[in-house]
């Protein structure tokens, strides 16, 4: 007699199943794995490096991941506020508390956010410990001086020339620089000391 509940998946070690959740995104992982078995969903559950992108995402992926993982499973996160997710940062924030991500998080996207948004998120980025690289596409200005204690921690950032002139401070671990607005050669000259 054969055990109907058998997968074969609960035969590989966590180690191995995390290997493979780091090449899949977050919704395939909760979608197609949890509730397959109660090792398996304790795998999914147990989770710490989940890549969250939320831009253009279903309502009802955006509800399964919410109600399915913790902030503090969460390793890179993208918001988006655009014309397919309007105001998806207000419920976000209002689902998670920031202080959850500060042990793990250490990559945020930020586009198009609402003021709202932005103002809390920016106000809490320096509880963001691991925090190593950090997007913020927005339409609007940002008072870069809210970004002064992350800036300098960052290797990776990517904004718009306006908010990065504001408040300039050294960035001596910063690799990877994305400028998504214009920029003159005397303001790279000034990035680049």
């Amino acid at each position: 007699m054969t055990d109907v509940n058998f997968c074969r998946l609960d035969l590989l070690p966590v180690e191995m199943l995390y290997e493979i959740f780091d090449r899949l995104s977050a919704i395939d992982i909760i979608c197609g794995l949890s509730k397959v078995s109660p090792y398996m969903n304790d795998v999914v559950l147990g989770y710490k490096f989940y890549k969250i992108n939320l831009k253009s995402i279903l309502k009802s992926e955006f509800d399964l991941i919410c109600n399915t993982i913790n902030g503090y499973q969460i390793k890179s996160l993208t918001l988006s506020d655009d014309d397919d997710t309007p105001n998806q940062s207000n419920l976000f924030l209002s689902l998670f508390n920031m202080e959850e991500f500060s042990l793990n998080l250490n990559g945020l996207s930020l586009i198009k956010i609402n003021n709202e948004s932005m103002k809390l998120i920016l106000n809490n980025l320096n509880k963001l410990n691991n925090l190593s690289s950090l997007t913020i596409i927005n339409g609007g200005y940002i008072d870069s001086s809210m970004l002064k204690n992350v800036l300098p921690k960052l290797n990776r950032l990517n904004i718009s020339i306006e908010n990065l002139f504001k408040n300039l401070i050294q960035m001596n671990k910063l690799k990877h620089l994305i400028i998504s607005s214009e920029c003159s050669f005397n303001q790279l000259e000034i990035i680049r000391r």
